[in-house]
């Protein structure tokens, strides 16, 4: 599935201040700013996701804690692939073979 913003929206997905997001298998692209967009969410993941063709980031997450993302794929935005939050990093170090530990 293809979600495409055609430049009118910021974000095309953007999860916000929730207790847990799973978004798994489509692409998102054409926004203004970020492909998926999360803020302050405990406990995320990006499975198997596109990002593609925004003016800054693929995928973003700000102020978030708890998150992973797997096989993730970004080409063409104005800037990285991904930024991530220290709190990823961590989780993600965790979770050994791509897989969100119980």
């Amino acid at each position: 599935m293809v979600f495409d913003a055609q430049f009118q929206k910021l974000n095309v997905i953007r999860g916000d201040r929730s207790n847990g997001l799973y978004l798994r298998n489509f692409t998102a692209e054409r926004s203004t700013f970020n492909a998926v967009y999360v803020l302050e969410v405990d406990g995320f993941v990006i499975d198997k996701l596109v990002g593609r063709w925004n003016t800054e980031y693929g995928f973003l997450s700000f102020a978030a804690e708890h998150g992973l993302f797997i096989r993730c794929e970004a080409y063409g935005n104005g800037r990285n692939m991904a930024t991530r939050t220290f709190a990823c990093l961590q989780c993600a170090r965790t979770a050994p073979d791509d897989r969100l530990s119980a």
